[in-house]
């Protein structure tokens, strides 16, 4: 059966707009590209919900019950509404809660404890990363200094 009868019929229009809904245009995204995760929604059918409802609902908050990754809760967080979701598997709900509690950074304040760390106490990194390929020498040294004094902290 076709669903577009069905969806005019009790007033939803979203298949006017065709777009992708999947996850694939989120890998321009910033937050959104953080963990690719194809069965999640794209931010940009996400957004077009919101901005197809926002008149007729106003401030609202928004529940995404299979919260995945979370792309709607991110994208009702980037509209300034409040927005409520549930995942079962941990480490979905550890990526939506990073994507979603990363904001409140202060840079000043990391730069502060950034140059406050000791410089002496490198930390080898893991040797599969010593390749050239994942990072190049000056990198991969700044990331030795930095986890070596987070590992003095």
């Amino acid at each position: 059966m076709d669903s577009i009868p069905y969806l005019k019929e009790i007033g939803i229009n979203i298949t006017e707009n065709i777009q992708p809904i999947q996850f694939t245009p989120n890998i321009n995204e910033h937050i959104h590209r953080w963990a690719p995760y194809v069965q999640g929604f794209s931010a940009s059918f996400v957004q077009s919900i919101i901005d197809q409802y926002k008149e007729e609902y106003g401030n609202p908050a928004i529940l995404d019950p299979f919260a995945g990754c979370g792309t709607v809760l991110v994208q009702a967080k980037l509209n300034g509404y409040k927005s409520f979701g549930t995942e079962l598997n941990p480490l979905l709900q550890f990526i939506a809660n990073t994507k979603l509690n990363c904001w409140d950074v202060r840079p000043n304040y990391l730069l502060k404890v950034y140059n406050s760390m000791p410089r002496n106490k490198n930390s080898p990194v893991p040797s599969f990363l010593k390749s050239e390929t994942q990072f190049n020498r000056g990198v991969l040294k700044n990331l030795e200094i930095i986890k070596g004094g987070i590992e003095s902290i």
